[in-house]
């Protein structure tokens, strides 16, 4: 196996904090990790070997994606130093912008741009320093006995019986634009708007036409990457708690900027 941009499979570790879509809802998240005792007043790690995990789209909506971004980067530097982690899992918003789809871009960065004639996508190039490490983040981790992605594991997926270094691997050839026969059919499946681990929100209701996935194949789920929970982003829930008994926690609930959900 070739080396992987970032690492994806943790031991060990006994801290752990994910956090759901935060769609560019800086000062809430600010506020929500103070809160947590993982940044002080200078926003500064303070969270030791713990490890932060952030379940995709950081992006679009909300008018401080930058802002959300630079903090991110940061954290991750300094949590490193200090022998914990933070983490930054691929979601459908990041691939929305990296593959220049901007419907769901704030109109702050869409007058910015316009202004600047630029493309809102070209500030995350792969000549940008964003770009390129946005490229380097995974689409699946797994933290001891829990996976961690955006939208989830959909019963064609299981199916497939990819490994996890698999599924990030296929990020990374998307990314890099090495499609080719041998992973054409296993990327368009990862991509796929419904089934897709990006887009998938069969565990709590029909897409389509596309069932709702039983506990059974949750269960087979859990069995093919040795894990216990699912820990997932993606669909808004009101609260977070455990689904399908125990095994699936959604994370997702909205953030909020000056009044409006993000």
């Amino acid at each position: 196996k070739e080396k992987p941009p970032s690492p994806f499979m943790f031991t060990n570790v006994e801290e752990i904090f994910a956090v759901g879509d935060i769609h560019g809802g800086y000062k809430t998240l600010v506020k929500l990790l103070q809160n947590q005792g993982i940044i002080d007043s200078h926003l500064n790690w303070s969270w030791g070997k713990g490890h932060l995990i952030f379940l995709g789209d950081v992006f679009d909506r909300g008018e401080k994606v930058t802002e959300c971004l630079w903090l991110i980067y940061k954290l991750e530097r300094q949590a490193h130093a200090y022998g914990g982690a933070v983490h930054f899992i691929i979601g459908n918003h990041e691939l929305l912008i990296i593959t220049n789809i901007l419907d769901d871009v704030s109109s702050k960065y869409t007058y910015m741009t316009q202004y600047l004639e630029r493309e809102y996508s070209s500030l995350y190039s792969e000549q940008t320093e964003f770009g390129r490490w946005l490229r380097t983040k995974n689409a699946v981790i797994k933290v001891d006995d829990k996976l961690f992605i955006h939208g989830g594991i959909s019963p064609d997926l299981l199916a497939e019986g990819m490994s996890i270094y698999s599924m990030n691997k296929c990020l990374w050839n998307y990314f890099s634009g090495n499609i080719d026969s041998t992973n054409f059919e296993r990327i368009s499946l990862l991509l796929d708007p419904i089934k897709g681990i990006y887009w998938y929100r069969g565990y709590f209701f029909e897409m389509e036409g596309y069932p709702v996935i039983t506990e059974e194949e949750v269960d087979q789920t859990l069995e093919l990457y040795d894990v216990s929970k699912i820990i997932i982003g993606h669909t808004n829930v009101k609260e977070i708690k455990p689904l399908y008994n125990n095994k699936i926690y959604a994370t997702d609930i909205p953030f909020y900027e000056d009044g409006y959900e993000l």
